[in-house]
């Protein structure tokens, strides 16, 4: 069975497949269909690109699940902004659901989530008895086409969704995922604090994070596979 790991952009997989690599897992090109993918064949993985935005993460999610044989489980991996005042940059965040904020409606109940499935957060969170050069967290992910960059917004999306942290794309592969009967988990590593230095310190702080999380997906595809 394989594992698909949608990641948004070029610069993310890049970083993530060069981990990927140091801790001595090799890839290979392969095609599906139009896209273009890396399959990290000892772990079964195929690491794929999403592209940016939850419309078009969503689109190359479902062509993907629609053509690979024997896929088991769908992650999407990336870089987010910090909503936690109690997180550092380098953490990462297992997101036990994904809330789409920017669908605007006048109740937080209204939201449109997509939980994360049950099982794969069991393996997630065993994972944490490791020690790390960075703390894992579990929360809710705030999804959303917007960059949030301003003290004020960060306020807003924080007390609209609870989450912990906001990226863009979360809630596309969740769709795709939950439309397909495909078990999904978001996980994103913290780069910036979503502020006024965000742009910045997202740049100062992707690699280590694309690190931090190839070593985590590494560990869970073991853990899962052999117990």
């Amino acid at each position: 069975m394989k594992k698909l790991v949608v990641i948004p952009t070029k610069n993310e997989c890049t970083l993530f497949l060069k981990k990927c690599v140091e801790l001595g897992h090799v890839y290979v090109e392969v095609e599906y269909g139009k896209l273009i993918c890396y399959e990290l064949t000892q772990l079964q993985v195929v690491v794929a690109l999403g592209g940016l935005g939850k419309a078009q993460f969503g689109v190359q999610t479902q062509y993907l699940i629609d053509r690979i044989k024997d896929l088991d489980s769908a992650l999407c991996i990336g870089a987010s902004g910090c909503l936690n005042s109690n997180y550092v940059a380098g953490d990462v965040v297992v997101g036990t659901k994904t809330v789409e904020h920017d669908i605007q409606k006048h109740s937080r109940n209204m939201m449109p989530e997509f939980a994360s499935d049950a099982l794969l957060i069991d393996i997630f969170q065993f994972l944490t008895t490791k020690k790390r050069s960075y703390s894992v967290h579990f929360g809710p992910i705030a999804s959303g086409d917007e960059d949030v960059m301003s003290t004020k917004r960060k306020a807003e999306v924080r007390e609209r969704t609870g989450a912990d942290v906001v990226a863009w794309e979360g809630a596309g592969g969740a769709r795709a995922c939950h439309f397909s009967d495909v078990p999904f988990v978001e996980i994103r590593g913290i780069t910036d604090f979503a502020d006024h230095q965000a742009e910045g310190d997202f740049f100062k702080h992707l690699e280590g994070v694309m690190g931090n999380l190839a070593e985590l997906v590494v560990d869970f595809v073991h853990k899962e596979r052999n117990g």
